[in-house]
């Protein structure tokens, strides 16, 4: 969680911009499978900023797959 104030007020408003962010990260990483000595990592992510600027208001999902270098 992050909440951040801006010096600058937001637009058409006399209050001092403020974000608050929040992310949620799943990692799910399976070291019995290999392909070629790497390893699948799955990550998913829920990200939410709310501000009392309207277009910095979002909700957003993304899913990642990395493959992880074994030792």
């Amino acid at each position: 969680m992050s909440r951040q104030r801006h010096g600058l007020n937001a637009p058409f408003s006399n209050q001092h911009r403020v974000d608050r962010k929040r992310a949620v990260r799943l990692f799910l990483l399976n070291r019995g499978v290999t392909v070629f000595g790497f390893s699948p990592q799955i990550i998913a992510t829920r990200e939410r900023q709310q501000s009392n600027f309207e277009l910095d208001h979002y909700r957003r999902d993304r899913v990642d797959l990395r493959f992880v270098r074994q030792f």
